[in-house]
């Protein structure tokens, strides 16, 4: 724990941290995804092995320098991730989609804590990232390079021109 704290420059939120050392040391939440920290070897992906690696990873990157504050805490996959800002107790928590236009707007507010999606994940409705219609509504979003406006966990559309 301490060694991602140092890697990233921030404690942990208290939730997680204690997630992390009293229930498991990742392997929960939406699809059992939630990274560990060091040490873990029950979860792991082509991106990062757990927290700890992300945050070392991003300690050196001069894309992710500026945002060693917000960890990967889940992938979902095509390099879509859940990030969790370690600035905040409460652990905000922030999308991470590369595949839309640039790097300067993939990250993006899920105007959710950790707490919330943990609570919101035990239900069947958790919206993914991969919901159904997830394409379609990129394709239908406001063209060029903008941060998406998302809306209910879901890419809100096009607002038609007046």
């Amino acid at each position: 724990m301490a060694e991602t704290e140092a890697a990233c420059g921030y404690r942990l939120p208290p939730l997680l941290v204690r997630l992390l050392t009293s229930v498991a040391n990742g392997g929960f939440g939406p699809r059992r995804g939630v990274y560990g920290v060091r040490g873990h070897d029950w979860y792991g992906t082509d991106i990062f092995a757990d927290m700890t690696e992300a945050a070392i990873a991003s300690a050196h990157s001069p894309d992710w320098k500026r945002r060693r504050w917000c960890l990967p805490l889940m992938d979902w996959g095509c390099a879509i991730m859940t990030l969790i800002d370690c600035r905040d107790p409460a652990g905000p928590l922030w999308g991470w989609d590369p595949n839309l236009c640039c790097l300067d707007h993939a990250l993006f507010p899920l105007h959710q804590n950790l707490a919330q999606m943990l609570g919101e994940s035990l239900t069947a409705a958790y919206p993914e990232p991969f919901y159904a219609g997830y394409f379609a509504d990129l394709r239908r979003a406001e063209p060029g390079c903008v941060p998406l406006a998302w809306e209910n966990g879901r890419v809100r559309p096009r607002t038609p021109a007046a």
